[in-house]
């Protein structure tokens, strides 16, 4: 299984979030691959970033850190997604968005032991029942199903930013495996990085995570002391 890493600086909400040093000592997106290599090996792991001028120093941290890289569309993210497909001969990938510094390393492994099965489009914890907490939401693509499908269907402006979304509005038409994970992970928690004050609870996390197991459920028990949450 592949991993793509979808990180650009230029975003509207948190400008060069990317590169922002956390209480580690590591740059944001260097949290990332360090995550993205517990799930997959170096060479399954691809940065898919812009081609401005800004996200130069992007590619030089995927370079230095032994990962691949490409350079697309800026706004056309399932085309970004269909040339790293194509380039780097992708079967299926995790799609793993640049705001997340923390995975739930032993579902996703779990979850892709699914993939031998060879029996489904989309693996997702995406469904209409249950929220799974923001920043947990694990999703694993057929490739090829994927590039089949963007070539031959046009799609709106909102489903080029957001790739899954054509899939899930027609859901009908594809084999999507929906998981359920533990009940602990529908909370409405956040455990992404969308605003400068949410670096606050995740250095807390990265400050007090080796005092504990690195089971995801310890994270979960961190998220409650920090927010007050019985």
């Amino acid at each position: 299984m592949h991993v793509i890493i979808y990180c650009r600086l230029n975003s509207k909400r948190f400008k060069n979030k990317g590169i922002l040093k956390l209480i580690n000592r590591k740059l944001l997106i260097e949290q990332i691959i360090s995550q993205a290599k517990k799930i997959s090996s170096e060479k399954k792991i691809i940065l898919a970033t812009t081609k401005k001028k800004e996200d130069n120093i992007l590619c030089s941290i995927a370079r230095k850190n032994n990962i691949n890289y490409y350079r697309g569309s800026e706004n056309d993210v399932a085309l970004r997604t269909y040339n790293v497909c194509k380039i780097f001969k992708v079967n299926y990938f995790y799609r793993y968005c640049a705001d997340r510094p923390f995975l739930n390393i032993n579902a996703i492994n779990k979850i892709k032991k699914k993939i031998k099965n060879n029996n489904f489009d989309i693996l997702t914890t995406t469904n209409k029942q249950k929220s799974i907490d923001k920043g947990l939401t694990i999703e694993i693509l057929n490739a090829k199903m994927f590039m089949k499908v963007y070539k031959t269907n046009d799609f709106s402006k909102n489903e080029k930013e957001h790739i899954l979304n054509f899939f899930y509005k027609n859901h009908k038409n594809f084999k999507i495996k929906n998981i359920i994970l533990s009940k602990k992970f529908y909370q409405k928690f956040n455990y992404t990085i969308d605003y400068k004050a949410d670096l606050f609870f995740i250095n807390y996390i990265l400050k007090n995570i080796k005092l504990v197991n690195k089971n995801f459920l310890n994270i979960v028990k961190l998220y409650k002391v920090y927010h007050g949450i019985n």
